[in-house]
């Protein structure tokens, strides 16, 4: 059984928590990274499509908000392109840089 619990981010911890099969594992914010830029190609697509994929494509233990958080993250970054309005993930589209 898998159990998600909200990312514990502070000054002092850059970890998130879970829980998989009764132990509870902690990973980078970042973790998720390479999941999202696996899926993100040279020609723009919906960031909803990409984190759609990212989750239908694979068994991550994180949900649809956090991914965005990530594509967010990659952004701010610099290691995507966007355009459109940064609010919905349905209302801007990401490329590689």
């Amino acid at each position: 059984m898998i159990i998600y619990r909200e990312p514990n981010v502070t000054a002092y911890s850059r970890h998130i928590q879970y829980t998989v099969n009764g132990k509870l594992t902690a990973v980078l914010v970042d973790y998720y990274d390479v999941f999202l830029l696996e899926h993100v190609t040279d020609d723009y697509q919906l960031a909803a499509r990409v984190v759609g994929a990212v989750m239908g494509d694979s068994n991550l233990v994180v949900g649809d908000m956090y991914l965005a958080f990530g594509v967010r993250q990659l952004i701010d970054e610099g290691k995507l392109d966007y355009r459109g309005e940064l609010g919905s993930l349905r209302d801007y589209e990401i490329r590689l840089k």
